[in-house]
């Protein structure tokens, strides 16, 4: 009588440590499942945050480039060189050897053969320099140049500094981003001269 009474008992103790057992075996199922999700989502967020660093640091340098030659009436290649130095040094080394500058001046004119009141303007390329060796697009000297609208408004000069980075991203060939598993970020900065009507340059 009394070993019938234990053995129910027996029985949902070993229930109990076969369902613990199995339970555990069920967790770790669910973990390898949801773990490669978990793992492109972590991975996802540094690249973002990388991609958001480099995208930063190419307008900061661009705008920092262009400002410094609105500044003066009268740059030549030396003072341009300098900038671009100075723009160089406040990147980190990774992006500094990749990053592309060109500098422009554009004159903002009428538009030939508009004689209207209120004549349509239109950018034309002053003068132009580039730092190292550039695949961006180098304007000719007195080519039309393409300015936001609101930079036509009136006639006027401008100090252009366009800039490009090209990097492998972290984690590139995971993501598989681009054709050539490069990302590339592109900044444009737009300066007015500061104590002139016009910034010139001597040797461009």
């Amino acid at each position: 009588m009394k070993n019938l009474l234990k053995r129910p008992s027996l029985l949902s103790s070993g229930f109990l440590r076969r369902f613990r057992k199995d339970e555990r075996g069920i967790s770790m199922v669910e973990f390898a499942l949801i773990s490669p999700a978990l793992l492109s989502m972590y991975l996802g967020a540094i690249v973002a945050t990388h991609m958001e660093h480099a995208s930063t640091a190419v307008g900061k340098v661009t705008g920092t480039v262009a400002d410094i030659i609105a500044q003066s009436p009268v740059v030549d290649r030396s003072i341009i060189d300098g900038a671009f130095a100075a723009g160089e040094a406040m990147m980190s080394q990774q992006y500094a050897d990749d990053l592309e500058i060109v500098l422009t001046g554009v004159i903002v004119e009428p538009v030939p053969g508009d004689n209207s009141n209120n004549p349509q303007r239109r950018g034309r390329v002053a003068w132009t320099a580039s730092h190292q060796r550039v695949s961006l697009a180098k304007p000719s000297r007195g080519q039309t140049y393409p300015l936001p609208d609101w930079a036509t408004k009136r006639n006027g000069f401008y100090v252009v500094a366009k800039g490009r980075l090209k990097q492998t991203p972290l984690y590139g060939d995971y993501f598989n981003v681009g054709g050539d598993g490069k990302m590339t970020y592109n900044y444009e900065n737009i300066f007015v001269p500061r104590s002139s009507l016009e910034t010139e340059c001597s040797n461009c």
